[in-house]
């Protein structure tokens, strides 16, 4: 026999239905996506050079978006990694080229080549979010399939 939980034990033991309906949109998640990574490039930027903190930064925000968004969301989500690294480099190179050190590269070398140098020099940064944002939308597809076949076992 059970009992039913009442007051604050009643609210924890619905939260994980109750996570669902704070999910953001697609676009949501990539503005908050691109605004989080903003605001630790230029924190990682006080020193003018970028370093380990926007690299931990971008995996947190890589890993979190496929959790924040909604399940319709998911396959956009996955796809964003590369795309804000390279936007994100390209902003980078554009404001404070100097912020991105990348040895034996000519001076005369604009923006975008400072990109794609930085991109490709953050190449295992690139492909370690990828992956991880892959393994977080697996996980949130699994869940998904999961609650469907204990709703429908129910009946």
């Amino acid at each position: 026999m059970s009992t039913q939980a009442s007051g604050p034990l009643a609210s924890l033991a619905r939260v994980p239905a109750n996570l669902s309906r704070h999910d953001l949109t697609t676009g949501g998640t990539i503005m908050m996506s691109v605004l989080a990574l903003s605001i630790i490039s230029s924190i990682d930027l006080l020193d003018n050079e970028i370093g380990a903190v926007f690299t931990v930064g971008y995996l947190l925000v890589v890993v979190t978006a496929p959790l924040a968004v909604t399940e319709r969301g998911l396959y956009v989500i996955t796809l964003m990694p590369p795309v804000l690294l390279v936007l994100a480099m390209l902003t980078i190179a554009s404001l404070n080229p100097e912020a991105l050190v990348i040895e034996n590269l000519p001076e005369s070398t604009g923006p975008v080549g400072h990109a794609i140098s930085a991109t490709m020099k953050n190449g295992g940064i690139l492909m370690l979010g990828q992956g991880l944002a892959i393994v977080a939308s697996l996980l949130r597809f699994w869940n998904a399939r999961e609650k469907r076949i204990v709703f429908y076992s129910q009946s």
